[in-house]
């Protein structure tokens, strides 16, 4: 096997790999020999079939093996000896020749730059503490959110984030332009018919369920009947039901949530708080971390590879704008320092996980598609097949594994500032 590499401008690379004639017949000699050992062909033992036969049967297939197997290895092998590292597409064809077959790519490769140390990087270093009374605020929370929703009595009036059930009409000058038949609305959640949340909150002050409203308003843009919104309106309702939510007592949430007494909830509650307040810390360091070495690192990005992506983006864009009937050349044109920027985040990252010695592990695969799980409730076995079968792996574990070089490299801002600040 004989590997050139020439130049093709400032990033670009030519790739051109040579197998001689007897490389090739080796290794066709062996996949055929690989197939046959396992092959079953009638009137004959596995194994023990001739040549021709099996040439007959199974030749069409080692061939394509082989061009695959060949093409691979060329582009392993090259990248490899010569320390390349691809930026953007590979564009491969394939030369025949008398005295063998040679495999061609052209490509353009990473740019080459200086990553600033660690320990010139300054990021915040925010209090994780949990205070009393947030303890007491979120208990609060949770003695709401842990509710349930039940039926108002009689006696009970109705207060803000009552869910009630309405009955009634909507009048435009006079003639009714909608029926109301169990309509429900959330009391000072949003507009109703137009009418400010805060207005209705008021409105509904006072009354019980079974008590009748009527109210002035202007109908909201989207209201439908279409051709009556804008126009001032009288609704007149009846309170047919309302549902409250019920806020648990401390008791109810202790059996609820598995805990001996109060002390116990609120160390609970103080560490779930921790965590939240370290993990939000930890966002926004890695987002300060980003930016800082978006601003100091400066990068020539390669040309085609960029004006390819620009391209693409814009042309989505574009279209996009047009869907939405904005200008499609202003969408272009907000994108363009988009891809700029999420390129050069791409060439420091890969960088940063190249010199730090960053890979990607089977658990990390598993915690990033049970993450995805999580998140849309699906199946993770469904997942990870779409990935495999979709050929979107290599691009998931490459995000991953940049994500963990950006993680890996705050550890060691975060360790330089502390010896700083210890010394």
């Amino acid at each position: 096997m004989e590997i050139q590499v020439a130049d093709a401008g400032p990033f670009g690379k030519c790739i051109t790999v040579c197998f001689t004639q007897d490389e090739i017949a080796e290794r066709r000699h062996h996949l055929l020999r690989e197939i046959a050992s396992g092959a079953e062909l009638k009137g004959f033992r596995p194994g023990k079939a001739p040549r021709a036969l099996l040439e007959k049967r199974y030749g069409a297939a080692v061939d394509a093996q082989l061009d695959r197997e060949l093409r691979e290895q060329a582009l392993r092998e090259a990248l490899t000896r010569h320390r390349l590292v691809p930026f953007g597409e590979i564009r491969p064809r394939v030369e025949r020749r008398d005295d063998g077959r040679a495999y061609a790519f052209e490509l353009e490769v990473m740019p080459s730059f200086e990553i600033p140390p660690a320990e010139s990087f300054q990021v915040s270093r925010g209090e994780t503490a949990v205070g009393e009374q947030e303890i007491t605020d979120f208990i609060g929370h949770l003695c709401g959110s842990q509710g349930a929703m039940s039926p108002l009595t009689a006696e009970e009036t109705i207060v803000e984030d009552d869910a009630v059930v309405l009955r009634g009409t909507v009048a435009v000058e006079g003639a009714t332009v909608r029926t109301l038949e169990d309509f429900r609305h959330l009391v000072g959640g949003y507009p109703l018919f137009g009418k400010p949340p805060r207005e209705v909150v008021a409105l509904f002050a006072g009354h019980r369920v079974g008590d009748a409203l009527v109210f002035e308003t202007v109908l909201p843009d989207n209201f439908v009947p279409a051709e009556h919104a804008g126009k001032p309106a009288r609704v007149s309702v009846t309170i047919s039901g309302g549902e409250r939510l019920r806020r648990l007592g401390i008791p109810e949430l202790l059996t609820r949530l598995g805990l001996p007494d109060e002390a116990a909830l609120r160390q609970h509650v103080r560490e779930r708080l921790a965590e939240r307040k370290a993990h939000e810390l930890r966002l926004r360091q890695l987002e300060e971390l980003d930016r800082a070495l978006l601003e100091r690192i400066a990068i020539e990005l390669p040309p085609k590879t960029t004006a390819k992506a620009i391209a693409d983006a814009e042309a989505r864009a574009a279209a996009q704008a047009q869907r939405e009937q904005r200008d499609p050349e202003v969408a272009k044109a907000e994108v363009r320092a988009d891809v700029e920027r999420s390129l050069k985040r791409h060439c420091i990252r890969l960088t940063l996980a190249r010199q730090l010695g960053v890979q990607v592990t089977d658990d990390d695969i598993r915690d990033q598609i049970l993450l995805a799980a999580e998140r849309t409730g699906r199946d993770p076995r469904a997942i990870a097949e779409r990935l495999r079968d979709s050929g979107q792996l290599p691009q998931v574990v490459m995000e991953i594994r940049e994500g963990k070089a950006l993680e890996v490299f705050l550890d060691r801002v975060l360790a330089a500032q502390a010896g700083s600040a210890a010394t």
